[in-house]
């Protein structure tokens, strides 16, 4: 059966970041807290849903939710965001 849960409308197509001081504490604390808490279904499946590279998750409402370290202030500028 499949679930009815989704993510929010309003974040539809937006993109947003989950930061850390660090990238230690982004890898140990932050990515797994957030993969923890937001419901699976909300996730694209396989490797379309996840880029290791650019640390971003896809969600199936077309949101992207960036992963970041803050280890060097500057890192904090960047793209347009739409919620941090």
């Amino acid at each position: 059966m499949r679930s009815r849960i989704r993510p929010p409308a309003r974040y539809t197509g937006r993109a947003g970041w989950c930061c850390a001081p660090s990238y230690r504490e982004l890898h140990d604390y932050v990515i797994p807290a957030v993969l923890n808490i937001m419901p699976a279904q909300w996730r694209v499946p396989g490797k379309e849903g996840w880029s290791e590279e650019h640390t971003e998750l896809s969600l199936i409402n077309g949101a992207k939710v960036r992963f970041r370290s803050l280890d060097d202030p500057e890192a904090g500028r960047g793209d347009g965001i739409d919620w941090a």
